[in-house]
């Protein structure tokens, strides 16, 4: 796996946690009027797609997702605060913090 640049972790301006959320729910329920609607306001679908991987939101986890009726979500970390993209409600640790 390559490094991401440094200027690749800096969010886009328009990437509030409301936008990323309706990004997370038009990519995991493949719904293509929200999708629509991101677009139409002024958001390329490459951007998303790149917004979307930079939140760790993968093809493996958009499957697990789907099929055990998990929603992913941006939440913070319950030990150290982090925003991390959290599989489902279970999901309270970000990766770098060990459970217990």
């Amino acid at each position: 796996m390559t490094r991401a640049k440094e200027s690749d972790s800096t969010p886009p301006a328009w990437a509030s946690p409301a936008v990323e959320q309706r990004i997370i729910d038009a990519i995991v329920a493949h719904d293509a009027p929200q999708f629509g609607e991101l677009t139409r306001s002024g958001i390329s679908r490459e951007a998303i797609c790149d917004h979307a991987r930079r939140l760790g939101l993968t093809d493996r986890m958009i499957k697990e997702c789907r099929l055990s009726g998990t929603q992913p979500a941006m939440r913070l970390c319950m030990k150290c605060d982090a925003r991390f993209l959290s599989s489902g409600i279970h999901n309270r640790l970000c990766r770098r913090c060990p459970p217990r």
